[in-house]
C-alpha cells in the first residue's frame, strides 16, 4: 500500500508540475504573441480560455482515477494498472500540449539566423519515406512527386518540420484506402510544396479558421482524431518565419495545402 501511495503522490506531483508549466507558458505566450491593446483583448481572452479548456479534461480524468485508486483500500499497485494507465495517458497528453505550446511560442517569436544551403529535395524524400512506413498499416498510400536537386538556404529543421506537420495532419483525416500526395516543384522563382489528401475534406465555414490556435472543425471533435489544434498554427508560424506563404483549399473530397518559399 505504501508503494501505491508513493506512486500516486509522484503522479500527482508530475501533474501539478505540468499544470504550472502550462499556466506559465499560456501567460507568456498570450503576453508576447498577442499585443496588449484594446482591439486584441478578445483574442487574448479567447486564447487563455481555449488553453484552460484543453487542460481541464486531462486534469479531470486524472482526478477521477486517483479517487478510484484511493477508494480501493488495500489493493496492490499491480491490481490498479487500469487506473494508473489512464493517469499515464492523460499525463502524456498534457506533456504533448506543453511541447506544442512551446514550439508555437518559439516559432512565432524566434528569428531564424541560419542561412546555410541544404538539399531540400533529399530532406523531403527522407521525411516522406519515414511517413510512408507509418502509413502502411493504415492502408493509406503516399505518392511523392519531388523535383530532384532543389536547394534552399535557411533553417533546414524548420523546413522539415513544416512538411512533417502537414503529412501528419493529412494522415489524421485520410481514410483507409485513401491517398496522400506530396509535391515539391520550382515555380516562378519560388519552391512550392503541396500536400493533398483524399477524405471528407474541410467544411467551407472552417477553412478561414484552420490556422487559428486550438481551432478544430466540427468533424474533428471526436475522440478518434487526437490533437489540440496547434499543428497548423505551428506550421503557419514557421512558414512566415521563413518568408513563405501557406494556404489551403478543400473541395470534392480533396484537401490541399499550398506552401511556397522564395528560392
Amino acid at each position: 500500500m505504501r508503494v501505491l501511495q508513493n506512486l500516486l503522490w509522484t503522479l500527482l506531483g508530475v501533474g501539478l508540475a505540468v499544470l504550472l508549466a502550462l499556466l506559465f507558458i499560456s501567460y507568456r505566450f498570450a503576453q508576447y504573441a498577442v499585443a496588449p491593446i484594446e482591439q486584441n483583448y478578445n483574442k487574448q481572452k479567447q486564447f487563455i480560455t481555449d488553453a484552460s479548456h484543453e487542460l481541464r479534461t486531462p486534469l479531470a480524468v486524472i482526478g477521477a482515477n486517483i479517487d478510484a485508486i484511493a477508494a480501493s483500500g488495500e489493493e496492490t499497485v499491480h491490481s490498479q494498472q487500469e487506473w494508473l494507465g489512464y493517469i499515464r495517458f492523460e499525463l502524456n497528453r498534457m506533456g504533448k500540449l506543453v511541447h506544442d505550446l512551446l514550439e508555437l511560442a518559439r516559432a512565432e517569436q524566434a528569428k531564424s539566423t541560419e542561412n546555410i544551403a541544404f538539399h531540400l529535395s533529399l530532406d523531403y524524400e527522407t521525411a516522406a519515406a519515414s511517413m510512408e512506413a507509418m502509413l502502411y498499416d493504415s492502408g493509406v498510400t503516399l505518392v511523392t512527386e519531388i523535383t530532384p536537386n532543389l536547394w534552399l538556404k535557411g533553417d533546414r529543421n524548420q523546413f522539415t518540420r513544416i512538411l512533417t506537420i502537414l503529412l501528419e495532419n493529412a494522415a489524421k483525416y485520410t481514410p483507409p484506402g485513401g491517398q496522400i500526395t506530396l509535391q515539391l516543384h520550382p515555380e516562378n522563382q519560388r519552391v512550392v510544396l503541396r500536400v493533398s489528401n483524399t477524405g471528407e475534406g474541410i467544411a467551407a465555414k472552417d477553412l478561414p479558421n484552420i490556422f487559428d490556435r486550438f481551432y478544430r472543425g466540427d468533424a474533428s471533435r471526436s475522440s478518434q482524431t487526437p490533437g489540440f489544434g496547434l499543428g497548423l498554427s505551428i506550421a503557419k508560424a514557421m512558414v512566415e518565419q521563413l518568408h513563405g506563404r501557406i494556404t489551403c483549399e478543400s473541395e470534392h473530397g480533396l484537401t490541399t495545402f499550398h506552401v511556397s518559399f522564395p528560392q
